[in-house]
């Protein structure tokens, strides 16, 4: 302790006048120290002013934008207005059941198709291969109409085991077609009229030429048995129904022909009925398979009036058109794979989608 703070407390020294000392010296630093402070926090305004504003500015006007700069004017929905993705509603696919008809500025007017059919027939001393190519030809005159040429040839190898061979033709068809689709339902119906080609002589050959026909025919199961009938001409009726769903078709067909026999001692008018369901189901892309049922009703002179096959179908959509293969094997009498002659046919080629 100081000698001037002893002095004091002893009473020598007034103490009032150092009190005031005192306390002036504690209380000048502690203001100060506020002042100081208080001008840290509360920059003055020109210093206040540079630290808001935006870097990078300067005190020139800056330039207006450019034209389309800012949105038209007009009406804007307000945030949250649209629905987020994949919660829009999805538009409704359903097709009302009107009566449509193919574009005509976008059917083809010409289309053409060929299909080959195969069978072996095999003996104890012979083995005959018979190949049947069908040809088609089809006109558009209008959307709905369409005039179709049909004509096939036979062919057989090896019939007596010797390397023998013979090509046949078979009974050109003529058709008038009327299509149109009510969806999901497309309907087709015609009208046709065969050329009398397919001949038969009698001999030898003859023999040889009924053999190339008859396993013609039953390669096809006996479908369109008109095609292959020699000395007859037909004027089959077809109705064809295809219905659509999730993008597979069932499909319904059946024809009535009157043959009537022209040619070489045949006479009498005969009746052929035939009847087919098919399914096509889309695997993948433009693939379809699909299982077909067919029976025919032979002429009044076949001991067995009813022949039924099934097949097996597979064809693949192009640019170009359909093509597919299908093998297809006779179920009855005496055709049949199980309890006849084992008759069977493979077919290969490009179709008409009349």
């Amino acid at each position: 302790m100081s000698a001037y703070a002893c002095r004091i407390l002893a009473g020598r020294v007034p103490a009032w006048p150092s009190l005031l000392v005192i306390v002036s010296f504690l209380t000048l630093p502690s203001r100060t120290l506020a002042q100081s402070e208080s001008d840290r926090a509360q920059p003055d305004e020109p210093t206040q002013k540079a630290a808001d504003k935006p870097e990078g500015s300067s005190s020139q006007q800056q330039p207006a934008p450019p034209p389309g700069y800012y949105p038209p004017p007009g009406y804007y929905p307000p945030p949250g207005y649209y629905p987020p993705p994949g919660e829009y509603p999805q538009p409704d696919t359903t097709v009302a059941a009107t009566h449509t008809t193919p574009d005509s500025r976008q059917a083809r007017r010409f289309t053409f198709g060929a299909i080959l059919s195969t069978t072996v027939e095999s003996e104890p001393n012979a083995t005959s291969v018979v190949t049947a190519p069908l040809l088609e030809a089809a006109y558009a005159v209008h959307p709905l109409f369409l005039i179709d040429l049909a004509w096939g040839f036979a062919w057989l190898v090896d019939g007596e085991g010797l390397g023998a061979s013979t090509l046949r033709t078979g009974n050109a068809q003529l058709s008038w077609h009327y299509r149109f689709q009510t969806r999901p339902w497309r309907w087709r119906t015609s009208a046709g009229v065969t050329a009398p080609l397919a001949h038969v002589p009698l001999g030898y050959d003859g023999r040889l030429y009924a053999f190339t026909y008859n396993q013609t025919a039953a390669a096809w199961g006996m479908w369109n048995l008109w095609l292959w009938s020699p000395e007859r001409m037909a004027v089959p009726f077809t109705g064809n129904l295809a219905y659509e769903f999730n993008r597979h078709l069932l499909l319904f067909e059946a024809a009535l022909a009157p043959s009537i026999g022209v040619r070489n001692g045949a006479h009498g008018t005969e009746l052929v009925g035939q009847f087919a369901i098919e399914a096509r189901f889309l695997v993948a892309g433009s693939f379809t398979l699909g299982p077909r049922w067919q029976t025919v009703l032979l002429p009044s002179t076949s001991f067995d009036r009813l022949q039924s096959a099934a097949g097996l179908r597979a064809a693949l959509g192009s640019a170009a058109g359909r093509f597919f293969a299908s093998l297809l094997v006779n179920l009855d009498q005496p055709l049949g794979i199980f309890s006849g002659l084992g008759r069977w046919g493979l077919h290969l080629g490009k179709e008409i989608d009349l």
